[in-house]
């Protein structure tokens, strides 16, 4: 894949583009074979929705993540919930680091905000449910307390979150064609 990171003078704002380069190996590039029967459900979903490949996230970075989605919420916008289980586990992979969270744990809880850190900070972050009337695009809202992954140890707390709204919606399944089964 060949990604490129355009960004403003002071990275306030980034995009992320990305090309698969079938068949091509190289130092910045990894190869990447589009299989549809290897994405996973959310991707099947998103493509045959979509009608091909598109944008299907766009992360905002902000300073406030509970008063940005106190306010969102205030104003209809819909997130994904994150069980209280998550929380607990998390709480106890925190007591084992070295991180401080500066916000208060039983807001993120109740507000389904997710958290990944390491040692020297972290992330939190949470998305909608999808913008549109079928579910393709979906934002993201993001705050970095001295942390510049990208929220990998989340990726099994959102795929399960969109599961469980897929299940919801009656779309969980997917055929190899893209087709969508409903349960």
């Amino acid at each position: 894949m060949k990604a490129w990171l355009i960004a403003n003078e002071d990275q306030k704002v980034q995009m992320t583009l990305a090309e698969a380069v079938p068949g091509r190996k190289g130092r910045s590039q990894i190869e990447i074979e589009y299989n549809f029967k290897s994405l996973p459900r959310s991707f099947k979903e998103f493509v045959s929705y979509n009608g091909g490949p598109g944008i299907q996230h766009i992360a905002l970075l902000v300073d406030d993540i509970a008063a940005t989605v106190e306010e969102m919420q205030r104003r209809s916008v819909e997130f994904l919930e994150v069980p209280s289980s998550y929380y607990d586990i998390l709480e106890e992979r925190l007591k084992s680091s070295k991180v401080e969270l500066q916000e208060d744990m039983d807001v993120l809880r109740r507000l389904s905000i997710l958290m990944d850190f390491d040692d020297n900070g972290y992330l939190l972050q949470l998305f909608t449910k999808p913008v549109q009337d079928r579910p393709t695009l979906f934002i993201e809202i993001i705050q970095r307390r001295n942390f510049n992954g990208f929220g990998a140890g989340n990726f099994k707390a959102l795929f399960d979150a969109i599961e469980r709204e897929q299940k919801r919606r009656g779309t969980l399944y997917v055929d190899d064609q893209g087709h969508n089964k409903v349960q």
